[in-house]
């Protein structure tokens, strides 16, 4: 279960810092649909993995969420700015 969350977390920790930049650009509605996207995504995968899986399933739908939400974000950030930031930053 910790191997799934922590898959996650670093599509989270993208997603909070990346979201911060989108209020800082006052897109407080482009965030709001992000996150109702997350939340859908969320509830989804949730109801397809909690019956096979367990809390396996809790974890991996958590992951799943934060993982939609970061490309949606991406999607507004901007696909090569984002990309020259992480090969800048490796």
């Amino acid at each position: 279960v910790l191997e799934c969350y922590l898959a996650g977390l670093l599509f989270a920790g993208l997603s909070k810092l990346f979201s911060l930049w989108l209020y800082g650009q006052e897109k407080v509605k482009v965030s709001a649909t992000i996150s109702t996207y997350s939340l859908i995504a969320k509830m989804v995968s949730l109801s397809i993995l909690i019956e096979p899986f367990g809390v396996l399933g809790l974890a991996l739908s958590t992951t799943i969420s934060s993982g939609v939400s970061l490309l949606l974000i991406i999607r507004e950030f901007g696909w090569r700015d984002f990309r020259d930031i992480i090969l800048k930053r490796f």
